[in-house]
């Protein structure tokens, strides 16, 4: 609906047709609104309060005992006195007292550096998910100016081995066979790859969520590109696993009113072997219940899957509306579910084919599951066509991608990155192929692993591809300007998003997207 028919009808009414098509997202918004007043007005109040106590204990050099999982464990580097420097981060880290008693347990992670010595001295490495009591110093950022420190990321802990005591390394528990299963995973789709250090990081990062391998200025490079979001296992990762899963199924007759039955434990699996991150947990959640909805005889909307998925994750954990990765990762997925449909009606008129005989050769394509050899003889004999189709289907993606995060990137990182269009326009098809090969790899390694070498291979060239394009977008002149948005500023810039559509599209055909 355009914004002249709405204003020529009764408000009232279009807003209770909006509420009768997606019953479930004003109480989605409902919750999050109750999550984010109780999470603002008493839980971080409280938690503030308590991390700023580190910064008298930083300045008395006390100690103090923390017990936590270990998370995020980074390769270690040569330090002093012979030994090694890891860096590591405690899960929801609990703080005692002398007596061992728990006196306060934080949600998040508690960035540590850990020194031990050689392993032919008696040292010994963190290993993922193993319980750790340590006892050492809290020190605060240097870039907390004001000496405040207010989150779990304004603080660190310096700690030793011989202050450490290991309380349950979880080998035979389900953390540690979940462990075992993401590193031979892991292992497998990175096959060949040993003489290709920084490709290797990256497919790890995009595929498994293994990020603490690459390099800090790797990662700026990308966040000043506009492409940091290829490395947040979200929507991208997960719905391309789910197309996957669901082209395997087509190809074996399976009717797509069954897929979720298979569909929804293999999705569960892949997000539990990426840490199990508020972004992928989102993901999951929406393209399953996207995918349910045809066995209970209901029509696939993705608006009530979204709220659906926020009234499954916010209720029993409400700080979870606190955590950046959750806002960017409902923000982007609503703003594309929302606008893309309107960018895409748009760029109709340059990429739609006309003639008859393109319109036949894409009712072709359409219409029956080509295999993998007539899908290559139709691109080649169709070049042309299969140009416009790829530019048709990635453009409007990229641009709906870059509308939506740019103010988002504005307020939390304070720049905003001004060639991430057209970074994107080849580096998300690329991330695509990227989590594809990988995929394949991965299948190919249950053969023999030697056969899983020649996917990982084009795995990795694609992500040296990627970076490349990366580095030479972020080297730009202006590519991250400082500029720093409020929350007044993004309503401003999602609202007249919203009536620049409807103000272009009011002559045009309609959608088939979400109408406002």
């Amino acid at each position: 609906m355009s914004f002249l028919e709405f204003v020529s009808l009764n408000p009232l009414q279009h807003l209770s047709d909006s509420v009768r098509r997606h019953p479930l997202v004003p109480v989605a918004i409902l919750v999050v609104v109750a999550a984010a007043a109780y999470v603002h007005g008493v839980v971080l109040p409280r938690r503030e309060r308590f991390i700023s106590s580190f910064a008298l204990d930083a300045e008395r050099a006390a100690q103090i005992r923390v017990q936590g999982e270990v998370v995020s464990v980074r390769a270690p580097v040569p330090a002093t006195r012979g030994e090694l420097k890891f860096r590591f981060r405690l899960k929801n880290p609990k703080f005692l007292d002398e007596d061992g008693a728990v006196t306060r347990e934080i949600a998040g992670t508690l960035p540590v550096i850990w020194y031990s010595p050689r392993p032919q001295k008696a040292g010994f490495a963190p290993e993922q998910g193993a319980v750790f009591n340590l006892v050492g110093k809290v020190y605060v950022r240097r870039s907390v100016t004001d000496g405040a420190p207010k989150s779990l990321n304004d603080i660190f802990l310096i700690s030793r081995a011989r202050s450490t005591k290991v309380l349950d390394v979880r080998r035979d528990g389900p953390s540690g066979f979940l462990s075992r299963v993401r590193s031979s995973a892991a292992d497998r789709i990175t096959r060949g790859l040993d003489r290709m250090p920084a490709e290797k990081s990256l497919i790890l990062a995009m595929t498994l969520g293994f990020r603490s391998d690459i390099p800090r200025k790797t990662m700026r490079t990308f966040r000043h590109a506009g492409t940091i979001h290829i490395f947040a296992i979200s929507g991208l990762h997960v719905l391309l696993i789910a197309g996957i899963i669901a082209w395997c199924l087509g190809a074996f007759g399976i009717s797509r009113k069954y897929w979720v039955i298979t569909q929804a434990p293999m999705l569960a699996a892949y997000v539990f072997l990426t840490g199990g991150q508020p972004s992928a947990m989102r993901a999951g959640l929406m393209a399953t219940i996207y995918y349910a909805a045809p066995l209970f005889g209901r029509r696939s909307d993705p608006l009530n899957a979204i709220a659906c998925a926020v009234l499954i994750l916010v209720p029993p954990n409400p700080e979870i509306v606190t955590d950046l990765g959750f806002i960017l990762s409902f923000s982007m997925v609503t703003g594309i579910v929302i606008f893309l449909p309107h960018v895409q009606s748009l760029l109709d008129m340059l990429f739609r084919p006309e003639a008859a005989t393109e319109a036949m050769a894409i009712d072709r394509l359409a219409a029956g599951r080509l295999s993998l050899w007539k899908w290559l003889l139709f691109t080649i004999g169709h070049a042309p066509l299969a140009l416009r189709m790829w530019c048709a289907k990635n453009i409007p993606v990229a641009i709906t991608a870059a509308l939506v995060s740019f103010p988002l990137t504005a307020h939390f990182f304070g720049f905003c990155t001004s060639y991430a269009l057209l970074a994107n326009i080849i580096v998300i098809p690329l991330a695509g192929w990227v989590i594809r090969f990988s995929a394949a790899g991965l299948a190919l390694s249950c053969i023999h692993p030697v056969c899983a070498v020649p996917a990982n291979l084009l795995a990795a060239f694609l992500a040296w591809l990627m970076k490349e394009i990366s580095f030479r977008t972020a080297q730009l002149p202006g590519a991250a300007p400082n500029l720093r948005f409020s929350i007044a500023m993004l309503a401003v810039w999602y609202v007249s998003l919203l009536l620049v559509c409807a103000a272009l599209r009011r002559k045009g055909p309609r959608g088939d997207g979400v109408d406002f």
